[in-house]
């Protein structure tokens, strides 16, 4: 409110100024520019508050009047829905709606907490049924990478065998098999038990007038590129065939 106004207004109401003084006051806040038209339209229209008047309801009929509105928009929405309010007494409307929406929302809660731990147990169970699996599969599938080296005579045999040597298996953060420490427990397990390995001798001819072939795990031809004798081919195909029997590939007979 305007500064000017309101000085005006304090006076009229203390008395010191009359109705007709006042409005002639107002007007030459007007003509001064100290007021504009539209705050000195809305000055005139001010009354003087009567110290004897007295409002006709208090501020506690008006919150009882607030209070049974909201209980009857209440009732009216429960009952639409259903709600059956014959013994609620009115008093306990409002507290009776209050505990029904907390009912409510601790079932709803509940409701979602049961279903996501049904589901994540489904998930935990088949993750203990997996998991033994993949490592397994990771495993064999170390073995037949390094087949070539150590020439198993049976990968099959070689996976259980590395069982006694799990120790030695590593796993990266995401439990991905490390392929260097799957050769070392390979080194390990050659050594403690040759013959799950064929020796160069099975594979290799050893060159003319060599009667002491190399000795090792390495499968590969003889020096000079000899073929390898019948035999060999065929312990080659026994050896893809048993690699592709662990994968759940059976070669045609």
């Amino acid at each position: 409110m305007n500064k000017h106004i309101k000085r005006l207004q304090t006076k009229l109401q203390a008395g010191k100024i009359t109705a007709d003084e006042y409005m002639e006051q107002l007007a030459e806040l007007l003509e001064d520019e100290l007021v504009t038209k539209e705050e000195h339209d809305d000055a005139k229209d001010f009354e003087v508050e009567d110290p004897n008047d007295k409002p006709i309801y208090s501020q506690a009929d008006f919150d009882r009047s607030i209070v049974a509105k909201a209980r009857q928009m209440v009732k009216k929405a429960l009952t639409s829905k259903g709600v059956d309010l014959e013994k609620v007494d009115k008093k306990d409307l409002l507290d009776h709606f209050a505990e029904m929406a907390l009912q409510g929302q601790k079932k709803g809660n509940l409701s979602v907490d049961e279903q996501e731990l049904a589901a994540l147990q489904v998930k935990a169970k088949s993750a203990d049924v997996l998991q033994p699996k993949i490592q397994q599969l990771t495993i064999e599938n170390a073995v037949l990478k390094a087949a070539g080296k150590y020439n198993p005579v049976n990968p099959k045999q070689v996976v259980r065998a590395l069982d006694d040597y799990s120790d030695l298996l590593e796993y990266d953060e995401d439990d991905v098999l490390v392929g260097k420490s799957v050769e070392t427990a390979l080194a390990k397990l050659a050594k403690a038990e040759p013959n799950l390995f064929q020796s160069a001798e099975d594979n290799a001819t050893p060159p003319p007038g060599d009667d002491n072939p190399p000795a090792g795990g390495l499968k590969g031809k003889a020096p000079g590129g000899s073929t390898p004798p019948p035999g060999g081919k065929k312990k080659d195909d026994d050896l893809k065939a048993q690699a592709l029997e662990m994968l759940g590939i059976k070669k045609d007979q």
